[in-house]
């Protein structure tokens, strides 16, 4: 068996292949050897060099004073967030969240409907640090023009809201809505 020097020395004796086009392959192959090695080099440095830590800010609360309905006058709780930045401006940010600001409201109001939770609407329009929030229009008790002309308004309860980032500063807030099922 001959080693592989000798073997690409025979086929370019036997004039197979010309000794030119050897040359030029064994150049390549060693050059592109050389780039793998170095980019495998960097990659490692790179891998291997110290990181900083990611430094938590100071928590803001989203949800606006305690005003109705752009606060929370009986402060409650809200979950489930979701949260998107523009595509436009990386200062502008939308976000969501389940809000049960509404869900003891018939209690204090004397009504005879059951209170189920909301769904907040809040942005920024500074990175985070001030916030504007409101109730998404349409949520049960929600006699408004512009709640009585909401998709979500009729149904029994919406909950989990997304909210994602679309072209152009463009954002898509979904929602799950259910119907309250009916006794026989």
């Amino acid at each position: 068996m001959q080693d592989p020097p000798q073997r690409i020395a025979m086929l370019v004796t036997k004039k197979l292949c010309p000794r030119s086009f050897v040359r030029c392959t064994n150049s390549q192959a060693l050059r592109r050897v050389g780039y793998v090695t170095l980019l495998s080099a960097a990659l490692c440095l790179a891998a291997s060099a110290p990181t900083r830590a990611q430094v938590s800010g100071q928590n803001v609360n989203m949800v606006s004073g305690t005003n109705w309905t752009n606060g929370d006058p009986f402060l409650q709780r809200q979950n489930e967030p979701s949260i998107a930045v523009s595509s436009r401006n990386p200062s502008h940010l939308l976000a969501g969240a389940n809000d049960y600001r509404t869900v003891d409201l018939p209690d204090c109001l004397e009504l005879t409907s059951v209170g189920t939770p909301g769904l907040d609407f809040f942005k920024s329009f500074d990175a985070g640090r001030r916030w504007q929030s409101t109730l998404l229009p349409g949520f049960p008790l929600d006699g408004s023009s512009e709640g009585l002309a909401s998709p979500i308004h009729g149904f029994q309860a919406a909950s989990d809201p997304t909210v994602r980032a679309g072209s152009n500063g463009l954002f898509y807030y979904t929602v799950l809505r259910t119907i309250a099922a009916r006794s026989p």
